[in-house]
């Protein structure tokens, strides 16, 4: 998976915010209260937060009543989606999961409910489906990275590339130790020797 763009409106203190990525790393910098956290929390509520879920309240915006809305686009083995969440109550909230071939013309792929469960399945991250009697609520408490591929005979290039100290050492365990509570995924060809 990889992201393509962010649309928030009425996110936290945000009211509107389109952002476009790039392929590889893209930094968001600027001075506090600018909104980065926001923004990194609504992609992550986008994708592992249920519309109806109670803990999206805390997405309301400050200063009007309006309905948290997050767009993400993300391209998915050589297939564009556009995911759309409205973080509400009632009528207020909803999700569409749209798909594209060309990244132009969008057709649905699900809505509502069915939303969470195909995103899911499309990324494989292990999270549980949300909902019903015994069914998780609220945000994840883990992701679950999708299995690696076997390893190669030579080192990835990206570990290659890098210190023996820096690979093996102490940021071995880099994902553990900066965010215990949620497990972040490493970069494919690095899974080997990241996870421990």
């Amino acid at each position: 998976m990889r992201l393509l763009g962010v649309e928030l409106w009425a996110f936290r203190g945000i009211r509107h915010a389109a952002i476009e990525l790039g392929p590889g790393l893209n930094v968001l910098y600027g001075p506090n209260d600018l909104g980065k956290s926001s923004l990194a929390e609504a992609i992550r509520a986008a994708l592992l937060l249920t519309y109806s879920a109670a803990e999206g309240d805390k997405y309301h915006p400050w200063q009007e009543d309006a309905v948290p809305k997050v767009q993400l686009r993300f391209l998915h083995e050589g297939r564009t989606y556009r995911l759309t969440k409205s973080f509400g109550t009632g009528n207020r909230g909803g999700a569409t999961l749209e798909v594209s071939r060309d990244g132009e013309k969008y057709a649905a792929e699900a809505k509502g409910r069915e939303v969470e469960q195909k995103v899911r399945e499309l990324l494989q991250w292990g999270v549980v489906n949300p909902g019903g009697k015994s069914g998780a609520r609220g945000m994840p408490e883990e992701v679950r990275c999708p299995p690696s591929p076997p390893p190669s005979p030579r080192p990835p290039a990206c570990v290659a590339a890098m210190p023996p100290e820096t690979a093996r050492g102490p940021m071995a365990r880099w994902p553990v130790r900066l965010a215990p509570k949620y497990r972040m995924c490493p970069p494919s060809n690095c899974a080997p020797d990241y996870r421990r």
